[in-house]
């Protein structure tokens, strides 16, 4: 167990909550999920405070004890009500449509909204035209660009939706081949990439670099005014080998621990853990009603017993 002996007088005593029982526990893949999202919302909302968005002052180290040491908050509780589910691929929803035509509001559309309007209100007056005046092949190379995205806030509405035309005219392994070259694009403009989903190798990694303890402290010492060395964090995390020589503990948490802290409550890849969350439990609910659904209809609702099974006389 770790307790302040293992500090020295070079560094700051250790905080008097510090460790909580759930850093040697082994989570589930909801219980990781409510955890980080517990600390994301918190680190965000103290970023807001420093950053002059949140005016009201707290005693933010009482609200850091009662969300995240005290806390009570069950994965069931938690990610079991989020009842919210976006296919990764889907039509485009009408309120979509209208957001971000009003956020591409321009000059330079002025010309392509019109005809918009014209098609939709009259077609058989306007198609004709459309197509033997060349306007449609006009309004091809019109594309959107960077300025002409007005809101700022896009990614808090449409979150990192894409709407894209697909050409069902094409065979599946020409459009499959085509999407995989769209996604390599926008991946690329975004400076990202996100080629597999989390899995378990993920929470194994977490648990053994002690993701948990290392944002608490480090949060904590933020709220302390505290700094934490690598070193002294290293000392921290694997007490242990840190006595014993056994492991250079400062180069683990160095290479290993901080870039996850730093990666795994970022809203980027939370949100990305969250939505591969919400998609795996709807379709394990599908798959168990379809189960659920072939065992009612291998029986015989009049005998109650299963089909082509002769009855007993």
């Amino acid at each position: 167990m770790v307790n302040n002996a293992v500090a020295n007088k070079s560094r700051p005593q250790l905080p008097d909550w510090y460790p909580l029982p759930i850093y040697n526990s082994t989570l589930t893949e909801d219980e990781w999920l409510t955890q980080i999202i517990i600390r994301a919302t918190f680190q965000t909302v103290w970023r807001n405070y420093k950053n002059g968005l949140i005016e009201e002052d707290k005693d933010w180290k009482t609200v850091f004890k009662n969300l995240i040491v005290e806390n009570d908050i069950t994965s069931e509780g938690f990610i079991g009500k989020d009842k919210k589910v976006h296919w990764p691929v889907r039509e485009i929803k009408p309120f979509e449509v209208f957001y971000t035509a009003e956020n591409c509001r321009g000059n330079c559309y002025d010309d392509a909204r019109e005809w918009a309007k014209k098609l939709v209100d009259n077609p058989k007056k306007y198609l004709g035209e459309f197509f033997t005046s060349n306007i449609d092949e006009r309004f091809q190379s019109l594309n959107f660009n960077s300025s002409s995205v007005k809101n700022e806030h896009v990614i808090d509405v449409m979150g990192r939706t894409a709407p894209l035309i697909i050409d069902l005219d094409y065979d599946d392994e020409t459009l499959s081949t085509a999407f995989a070259i769209w996604l390599a694009g926008a991946r690329n403009a975004l400076d990202e990439s996100h080629k597999r989903s989390v899995d378990k190798k993920d929470f194994k990694k977490w648990a053994y670099f002690r993701v948990l303890p290392a944002f608490d402290l480090l949060l904590w010492a933020t709220l302390e005014n505290l700094s934490y060395e690598d070193k002294v964090m290293g000392s921290i995390l694997w007490p242990e080998e840190f006595i014993n020589v056994t492991t250079d503990t400062t180069d683990r948490y160095r290479k290993n621990t901080k870039p996850l802290v730093r990666k795994c409550f970022e809203w980027d890849f939370v949100n990305k853990f969250w939505s591969q969350r919400r998609l795996e439990k709807k379709m394990e609910a599908i798959v168990k009603k379809i189960v659920e659904e072939r065992k009612v209809e291998n029986f015989s609702p009049a005998e109650k017993q299963p089909k082509n099974v002769p009855a007993k006389k």
